[in-house]
C-alpha cells in the first residue's frame, strides 16, 4: 500500500536520520564513482531530500550524521570501503569545512536541522591495552582501536601471539598471565614506560570448563572462577589506581556473557561467575 510520509513522519515519535550523504562520500566528490552513479540513477538522494522536507513540515526533527576526518588523515577506519577511499582522497578530503564534508544539495538542508558530526582520529595520541589481544575478539579490538589512532598495549599469555597482533597493529607487546597480580602490576608499569598514557583497557578474556554442580571439583571451581573474575578484579583496581593518579579519567571495558543471565546445562561455576563480571 501507498506510504503517507506526513503519517510516517508523526512528531510524537519519529526523527529522520541522514547518514553520510555528503558530498565526498556519495555525492559529485566522491572517489567511488559507481556508487555515486548509482546514486544518481536511482535518485536516492532526491527522494530522501523529500522525505526531510515533509518531515520539517509536520515538525520532526530532520538529523543528518556526517563524517569528519583528522587534517593529517589518521585515525580513520578502514573496515569500510567507502570511508577508506575517501580518507586517500586528497583532492577532496572529508575535513571539517571542506567541500566534500558538505551535505549533498538535495536534502536541502534547513537551519533546524541538527548535524551530527562524527571525527575519527579522537584516540590519536592516547594509550590502550587489550587483556587477551592474541586471538578473536581480542585481535580485533587491538585493531579497531589502531584504526582510530590509539597506541596500544598487546597482552597476551603466548609469546608468539602478543607479539604478531602488536606486530599488525603497530603496537607494543607484552606477555603474562592476566590472574597473576605480579603481572598486572607489570603491565601497568610496562604500559607507562610505552604508550602515552594509561587512557583505558579492555579485558577480552574468558573461558569454561563444563560441568554440574554435583560432579565439579574445588580444583575446576577455583580455575572457572579465576579465568572468568580475577583478571577483571586486576586489571580494574591495578590499571584502575594508574588512571586516577593521571588525573585524566580512563575508560575499562569488560566483556561479559549471556550465563550472567540465564542458566544452562553444565555451566555451574562458569555460570555462577559471571553474573559478577564487570558489565
Amino acid at each position: 500500500m501507498p506510504v503517507n510520509l506526513a503519517e510516517l513522519a508523526d512528531p510524537c515519535h519519529t526523527a529522520v536520520l541522514t547518514m553520510e550523504c555528503q558530498r565526498g562520500v556519495v555525492g559529485d566528490l566522491s572517489p567511488l564513482a559507481e556508487i555515486r552513479d548509482a546514486v544518481a540513477k536511482k535518485g536516492s538522494l532526491l527522494a530522501t531530500g523529500k522525505l526531510c522536507q515533509q518531515a520539517r513540515q509536520t515538525g520532526a526533527k530532520v538529523v543528518h550524521c556526517v563524517v569528519e576526518n583528522r587534517p593529517d588523515r589518521a585515525g580513520t577506519a578502514q573496515n569500510c570501503r567507502i570511508l577508506a577511499m575517501a580518507v586517500r582522497n586528497t583532492d577532496a578530503p572529508l575535513t571539517a569545512g571542506s567541500q566534500a564534508a558538505q551535505l549533498v544539495p538535495e536534502l536541502n538542508c534547513q537551519p533546524s536541522d541538527i548535524i551530527s558530526a562524527r571525527s575519527h582520529g579522537m584516540t590519536d595520541n592516547k594509550g590502550y591495552i587489550v587483556i587477551g589481544a592474541g586471538q578473536g575478539m581480542g585481535r580485533q579490538t587491538a585493531h579497531a582501536l589502531s584504526q582510530v589512532g590509539a597506541k596500544v598495549l598487546c597482552m597476551d599469555i603466548e609469546a608468539s601471539r602478543a607479539e604478531q597482533v602488536a606486530d599488525e597493529v603497530d603496537g607494543e607487546a607484552f606477555v603474562g598471565d592476566a590472574t597473576q597480580r605480579e603481572d598486572i602490576e607489570q603491565l601497568a608499569s610496562t604500559a607507562e614506560d610505552l604508550l602515552p598514557g594509561i587512557d583505558g583497557f579492555v579485558d577480552i578474556i574468558g573461558m569454561a570448563r563444563w560441568g554440574g554442580v554435583l560432579d565439579i571439583n574445588d580444583e575446576d571451581w577455583d580455575w572457572q572462577f579465576n579465568m572468568v573474575l580475577r583478571h577483571a578484579y586486576l586489571a580494574s583496581q591495578i590499571l584502575g589506581r594508574k588512571m586516577v593518579a593521571a588525573g585524566n579519567g580512563g575508560t575499562m571495558v569488560f566483556i561479559a556473557s549471556v550465563s550472567a543471565l540465564t542458566a544452562a546445562p553444565n555451566h555451574a561455576a562458569y555460570g555462577a561467575g559471571k553474573p559478577y563480571s564487570p558489565l
